[in-house]
């Protein structure tokens, strides 16, 4: 059977060629941030033309971080499997890979198992918080906000594999391999959202070569180009767009205020409040030092109830609270 598949030969991740190359595909994480709403279609699009420049993140803690464990995470699963899952091979190969079908779908993979199935690395920066990622896997709240699901998805369908080999790792101190915080799960393939992704990825690429607009497009609960509707929408959204330009010039003035009342309060409190004392009160007005307690982080709290057995997921459903909606209009 012939693959689905064909290998981009001599293309090497992170170089000025695959830079270019990305700009003529759709690959697994830009059809993932569609997906999850992170990236729109007009944004993606002057990417891919130049109209815009992507932000340079070579200094992010995050990225510098996952590029530094991301060889070493892919070297300690071929020492843990290379017996039974790496047979015939010295390292992981890291191909680039395009849809024989529709050459515009591409996927850059951190792993392919020689079986054909991609491998996929996250690592959590040091400076974040890891029980959530350890606890939800691809289904935690950066994963969710990333669509690393979707990018997973994309992966399989390029590739024509039934399951991924996802992989986690968090260093405590940003420069050591962690192995009691690197875990592992497989994903298994979803038709459900390859279906959404795949009318995704067309769509998009109509709408980057010829304009077409896919309007009422239902992909993963929301609607892409919804249609203008009658003239109330448009007076609405009108007269919104006058409100919102004031709310956002008032809430930078406030946004000052605030900080300069906040650094003379502190100034004040620190200077003319004894280190003994907790108020000091004047001749109209009233100094005060006010301890505030700090809130209980839930989720790291039942992380750890559920790591050492005194919870279970049940109960912790059992108390948690209906889901609620809040509304936002975003203006282009």
């Amino acid at each position: 059977m012939d693959k689905c598949f064909r290998v981009l030969p001599d293309l090497e991740q992170g170089t000025e060629e695959w830079l270019r190359v990305r700009t003529q595909h759709i690959t697994a994480t830009e059809i993932a941030h569609l997906w999850c709403g992170k990236e729109s279609f007009e944004s993606l699009r002057d990417l891919k033309t130049g109209v815009k420049t992507a932000p340079d993140l070579s200094g992010n803690k995050s990225v510098q971080e996952g590029k530094f464990f991301e060889p070493l995470i892919r070297a300690k699963a071929f020492e843990l499997w290379h017996d039974k899952l790496f047979k015939g091979i010295t390292e992981i190969p890291t191909p680039c890979v395009e849809r024989v079908d529709e050459p515009f779908f591409m996927a850059s993979l951190d792993g392919l198992i020689p079986n054909g199935c991609p491998i996929e690395i996250k690592n959590t920066c040091s400076t974040h918080d890891y029980s959530d990622a350890r606890l939800n896997g691809i289904h935690n709240k950066i994963a969710r906000q990333y669509g690393y699901y979707a990018q997973v998805q994309w992966q399989l369908y390029v590739l024509g594999a039934p399951c991924c080999l996802f992989l986690q790792h968090h260093s405590e101190d940003g420069k050591t391999f962690c192995d009691k915080n690197f875990c592992f799960s497989m994903v298994n393939r979803d038709e459900k959202v390859i279906a959404e992704l795949i009318k995704l990825g067309k769509a998009f690429k109509e709408y980057l070569y010829n304009g077409t607009v896919p309007k009422d497009m239902v992909i993963n609960g929301r609607v892409f180009f919804a249609s203008a509707g009658d003239d109330g929408l448009k007076a609405k959204l009108a007269a919104y767009r006058s409100v919102n330009e004031q709310y956002e010039r008032l809430s930078s003035e406030l946004k000052a205020l605030r900080e300069s009342r906040a650094s003379l309060t502190e100034e004040i409190c620190q200077t003319y409040i004894p280190d003994n004392l907790r108020k000091v009160n004047g001749d109209g007005y009233t100094l005060a030092k006010v301890e505030r307690k700090g809130s209980i982080d839930a989720e790291a709290l039942c992380s750890e109830l559920l790591e050492k057995g005194l919870i279970t997921r049940e109960l912790i459903e059992k108390f948690r609270k209906e889901s609620s909606f809040s509304y936002s209009v975003k203006l282009s």
